[in-house]
């Protein structure tokens, strides 16, 4: 007679759930997998006993820690039906953390202490900041990967009873709705909420952690002006939202965390923990690599030439009232000659005579073609007649399909014909890092896309703490709805230090003719 037995459930501790939740998510596909594809940066992930998650960047790599106190946020009654269905909902809920702080890796200001001395100096509550950026990164993460984080599963979210509260329930519930935190009868109850809305929706379409700081500020005064104590502005203690860039201990004091000795059980040499995805380095080709006879529409040699006078009228206004400086540091970007054409528009770097310096890259992906015939032929023919003539200096490259090609100053108006976007990708993340001494001594970086950048996330923070802003362009026809309009803006935001946009290409010209006067001063 055989006797059969069932195999004991094992429960997995907190720390197994951890170190199972970072595998998963290292793992081909998984958020931070990712995070080290489209940063082409390293990712460090490892279990840390003291934290919920955090993240931070140091040393060119993602330092990400998970710890067992996300266990402790967990406090929903939700029923599971065993023990093996608790630690399975519990190592989603963890995964679901790590996306969160891969998101951070994404489009938070690397320099957290940048932004923590501007906190103290204005008297911010770093926390705030940190709230109203993980509303930010949220938003950016659900319209980009189309799901919820779900926070609401594990955990039971109270009423709110400030405005911060408020703001934090939205987080937590995902939602664009804000519950009452006073009395319904009270006269402002709707005003209120209706605030703390339109707060949320500025947060969401903050271009940086930077704005976000000045959204806070803007915050505190105004609640402030509605007399509400700054007691009322403290995020309320969650073990969740407790402060994954920092913390809070002086209002506004940043608190890195670093591993501690045997405190942290940190996996850092264990390559399993770690990912690393390797710089491609496009090949350099000549443009007729790049042919493809589409039967494009013509250029009309009245039109390119009527653009590349309006770029040579700024250009020549600015340098008839100054002579040329030599300067080798400073930011290249002058918002305020973009929409004044001031006289005082022009910034140089180097002895280039005061002409500016450009290095423009077209997004030469399949995607791109559409956009290329309508305008962006004509812009490289305008920008070609602006390089020969000696009125500006510089390089324009198409880059796509692991390529990257010089356009010749040579190339005339038919032979820009016989050339058109077709490729699959992009890669100007990965030509922007092969051309990283042209774009560094440029006066502008442009980047004439579609916004559609699929092989990976260009990093525009780190290429302005190299003195570089690129400037990215798009055109976002009239007809197009508002959805797509703000799509395709955010886009722009996420890649790119600024953007262009315009109606039609010719708009679009225009306005880059503008703001590349307006880059040097």
């Amino acid at each position: 007679m055989s006797v059969t037995t069932t195999k004991q459930y094992t429960p997995l501790s907190p720390q197994q759930m951890v170190i199972r939740a970072i595998k998963r998510s290292l793992k081909s596909g998984g958020s931070l997998f990712t995070l080290a594809a489209d940063t082409q940066a390293g990712v460090n992930a490892a279990h840390d006993a003291g934290v919920t998650g955090t993240w931070r960047f140091e040393n060119n790599s993602h330092i990400i820690r998970l710890g067992v106190k996300f266990v402790d946020a967990i406090t929903t009654t939700y029923p599971v039906r065993s023990q093996s269905g608790k630690d399975k909902r519990d190592i989603e809920f963890a995964t679901q953390i790590l996306r969160h702080e891969a998101w951070h890796g994404r489009v938070t200001e690397r320099d957290l202490d940048a932004i923590a001395k501007q906190c103290r100096t204005r008297s911010i509550p770093f926390l705030l900041v940190n709230l109203m950026e993980d509303m930010r990164l949220e938003h950016l993460a659900r319209r980009a990967e189309g799901k919820n984080f779900g926070w609401w599963k594990y955990m039971n979210i109270e009423e709110p009873t400030n405005p911060t509260h408020a703001l934090m329930k939205m987080v937590l519930t995902e939602s664009s709705y804000c519950t009452t935190f006073v009395d319904r009868t009270h006269k402002k109850a709707k005003e209120w909420r209706q605030k703390v809305v339109e707060f949320a929706n500025r947060i969401k379409a903050a271009p940086s952690t930077w704005d976000v700081v000045d959204i806070a500020q803007e915050w505190l005064d105004y609640w402030h002006a509605e007399g509400w104590a700054r007691k009322d502005h403290t995020v309320p203690k969650n073990k969740l939202v407790d402060g994954d860039i920092g913390g809070d201990r002086d209002g506004s004091e940043l608190d890195m965390v670093k591993p501690q000795g045997s405190k942290s059980q940190s996996l850092q040499n264990n390559s399993s923990n770690s990912a690393n995805v390797p710089f491609k380095s496009p090949t350099r080709v000549p443009i007729a690599r790049f042919a493809c006879h589409t039967g494009a529409r013509p250029i009309v040699a009245s039109e390119a030439n009527a653009i590349a006078m309006e770029m040579r009228t700024i250009i020549a206004r600015t340098a008839s009232h100054r002579s040329a400086r030599t300067s080798t540091s400073g930011s290249r970007l002058h918002i305020a000659g973009v929409a004044s054409r001031s006289d005082r528009a022009f910034r140089s770097y180097g002895k280039t005579g005061g002409k500016p310096h450009l290095v423009a890259l077209v997004d030469f992906s399949g995607s791109m073609a559409q956009d290329w015939d309508s305008h962006g032929r004509m812009f490289t023919a305008a920008v070609l007649r602006l390089l020969r003539s000696g009125d500006i200096t510089g390089k324009l490259f198409a880059t796509g399909g692991g390529m990257l090609a010089e356009i010749p100053l040579s190339m005339t108006d038919d032979q820009l014909l016989d050339v058109s976007p077709h490729l699959t990708g992009e890669n100007i993340r990965d030509s922007l890092n092969a051309l990283q001494q042209e774009v560094q001594d440029a006066s502008a970086v442009l980047i004439y896309t579609d916004a559609e950048l699929m092989d990976g996330h260009v990093d525009a923070g780190e290429w302005r703490r190299k003195g570089v802003d690129l400037v990215g362009t798009v055109v976002i026809p009239a007809y197009k709805s508002d959805s797509f309009r703000k799509d395709k803006t955010e886009k722009m935001q996420q890649h790119f230090g600024s953007h262009v946009t315009a109606e039609n290409g010719k708009a679009l010209a225009r306005k880059l003719a503008q703001h590349l006067g307006a880059r040097l001063r």
